[in-house]
């Protein structure tokens, strides 16, 4: 989510798959800005 907006809706092999970093990137190309917030990059 993105301001409370879905922007993304991953399923299956691809979210068995998906790492932070993946889920950054795919953030990046889809909203063209830097995921900016480094406490949910932290968070356990």
């Amino acid at each position: 989510m993105d301001e409370g907006n879905i922007i993304l809706d991953v399923k299956g092999e691809e979210k068995k798959q998906l790492t932070v970093f993946k889920l950054v990137e795919l953030f990046k190309k889809i909203k063209n800005k830097d995921y900016a917030s480094d406490e949910d990059l932290l968070a356990p």
